[in-house]
C-alpha cells in the first residue's frame, strides 16, 4: 500500500476544501478518505461498527495496516 508523503496529504487536504468550498461535499468526502485513517480511529471504528462496515465505509487503512500488521482485519 502506498504511503502519502506531506505534500501528497497536504494537496488533497487542499483539493477538498476547495471542493467542499464549492459545495461538492460529496467529492470533498471522497477525497478526504484518501488521507489514512489513524490507527486508534480505523480500530475504534472496526470494534463498533463491525469489519463489514469500515471496508465499505471507504478509508485508506494503510497506517491502521502499517502499526497492527497485514492480517489485523482477520482477529
Amino acid at each position: 500500500m502506498h504511503t502519502l508523503t506531506r505534500k501528497e496529504r497536504l494537496d488533497i487536504i487542499h483539493q477538498a476544501n476547495i471542493a467542499r468550498k464549492n459545495g461538492d461535499i460529496e467529492k470533498a468526502l471522497k477525497l478526504s478518505k484518501q488521507i489514512p485513517l489513524a490507527p486508534h480511529l480505523a480500530k475504534f471504528y472496526l470494534e463498533e461498527f463491525g469489519k463489514e462496515k469500515l471496508l465499505n465505509a471507504g478509508f485508506n487503512l494503510s497506517a491502521a495496516e502499517e502499526k497492527y500488521g497485514k492480517n489485523w482485519l482477520a482477529e
